[in-house]
């Protein structure tokens, strides 16, 4: 196997049962969710490399389609949804960490989720989907966290995003937004 190290301790972590990677997990720098998922999937595809790197292949797959439709969603436009499912399909960063078994890509597609759901639940127009659309928001942000501490950037930043929402409504409705 080809793996480099910090692949090589996340198989590592998933190898163990879920209660020894919440305990080792608790005293090392990532959360445990990653390597949750990864213990489930070593136990339905096995330890191959292939199969330990498709993990994260399958969530930067996920992130293409869903970077479409948060940017059509943000920008109103489906030209910059294309560009941004583009973009990110070709950025050799995406593509690099896309190929690891770490959490990167998970981490990423969380963060894209939880924004999707807050731009759904600050423009939704029928009432019994507001709340439902608030749960997921919080979920999806709460799994992000799980997974890299870097999601409280992501988070801060939606944060930020809501309080200016929240000032422009002095001037005018929020779901004109």
């Amino acid at each position: 196997m080809s793996l480099w190290y910090d692949e090589g301790f996340s198989v590592y972590l998933a190898g163990m049962e879920l209660d020894e990677i919440a305990a080792r997990t608790a005293a090392d720098i990532q959360p445990p969710l990653y390597y949750y998922l990864l213990h489930g999937w070593i136990q339905l595809f096995g330890d191959s490399e292939w199969a330990l790197r498709a993990l994260s292949v399958l969530f930067g797959l996920f992130t293409i389609p869903l970077i479409y439709a948060v940017a059509r969603m943000l920008f109103r436009s489906r030209l910059a949804g294309l560009l941004a499912a583009l973009l990110i399909a070709i950025s050799p960063l995406h593509v690099w960490y896309g190929q690891e078994a770490r959490m990167y890509t998970l981490l990423t597609f969380l963060c894209l989720l939880s924004s999707y759901f807050l731009l759904l639940a600050v423009r939704a127009r029928k009432r019994w989907a507001i709340p439902i659309l608030w749960v997921a928001y919080a979920v999806t942000n709460v799994a992000a966290l799980y997974t890299h501490y870097f999601a409280f950037f992501a988070l801060a930043f939606q944060v930020v995003y809501i309080l200016a929402l929240l000032a422009v409504q002095r001037f005018r409705p929020l779901h004109l937004l």
